[in-house]
């Protein structure tokens, strides 16, 4: 090896070592033999000590169920695992080849898979918040407020540990109703129609209510719903706000805590968009609001 290159590697290698070392860890994880598809992922502290137990935030993306990648929140679960939570995100089978429960036993059977948690990750499970966007702010919210979840464990090989509750929720930009929106619910009447099995713009307000029965989150709330964060951007023009008014109505009227947050002309889908100023603002205020709910000493204040 002449000087030079001798020179030009040992440069290379000094900057190698001089790289800052990666703060999240990612690792896949199969959650069923249903499909090779059902993989979920694991973000972790990369440093994070080997007694601790770590808040888990259980995150599903978007896509109308009809389309969506668990990728597309790896910038948004890799900010929460660099502050020291642990995050899973599912990914789950489409409609309309896999129509309703389909998708959302996938996303059941992931989140057993958490809570079994068979690989011994550091979840403290007694601290587990959800969040959704979109379609996974419409499965988030009924996961929160399902009294019977075991029940869409249809071939699951895990189990959720009797009574498992979570201890907050927060959805982006959900919805769960239709009856409240006519012509701006034009798509996404088409694409949950596709969800459902049923053509949801034949159908009337309570038609459309009876349509959803149990898949809709508003069919069960109760107040036993855990503290919820209802984020929607003023501008979206693919799922009216009124939806997510709508469903943080319905939780305060029961009770439940409710908190609001609605980013002034933040489109739909603007927690994918990482830098932009609404997304900015409700990240921080899912994080502020994460803080207190998940606290270690069981205190929200």
């Amino acid at each position: 090896m002449n000087r030079l290159a001798a020179l030009i590697l040992a440069a290379l290698s000094g900057f190698a070592l001089a790289q800052p070392q990666p703060a999240v860890q990612v690792v896949t994880h199969a959650f069923s033999t249903a499909d090779e598809r059902l993989v979920l992922d694991v973000y972790l502290p990369a440093d994070y000590p080997q007694d601790a137990d770590l808040p888990v935030i259980f995150m599903i993306h978007g896509g109308g169920y009809v389309a969506g990648r668990k990728e597309i929140l790896a910038p948004y679960a890799a900010y929460f695992a660099e502050r020291g939570y642990a995050v899973v995100t599912p990914q789950y089978r489409l409609a309309p080849i896999h129509p309703y429960p389909t998708p959302i036993s996938d996303v059941v059977c992931a989140l057993a898979w958490t809570t079994t948690n068979p690989d011994g990750y550091p979840f403290d499970l007694s601290r587990v918040a959800i969040i959704g966007e979109s379609a996974g702010g419409n499965a988030a919210a009924l996961l929160a407020a399902h009294d019977d979840l075991p029940a869409l464990l249809d071939g699951c090989a895990y189990a959720l540990p009797n009574e498992f509750t979570f201890r907050a929720a927060v959805t982006y930009y959900m919805y769960g109703d239709l009856t409240t929106c006519t012509a701006r619910c034009g798509l996404l009447k088409r694409v949950t129609g596709g969800y459902l099995g049923v053509n949801l713009l034949e159908l009337g307000s309570r038609q459309l209510e009876a349509a959803w029965a149990d898949a809709s989150p508003l069919a069960w709330i109760d107040g036993s719903e855990p503290p919820t964060l209802v984020i929607h951007g003023t501008a979206d023009n693919i799922v009216p706000i009124s939806e997510s008014e709508h469903y943080a109505e319905r939780l305060a009227d029961v009770g439940v805590t409710v908190e609001v947050l609605y980013p002034d002309g933040a489109p739909h889908g603007f927690i994918e968009k990482f830098a932009v100023t609404g997304s900015i603002e409700a990240r921080d205020a899912v994080e502020a609001f994460l803080a207190r709910m998940l606290a270690e000493d069981g205190s929200s204040n």
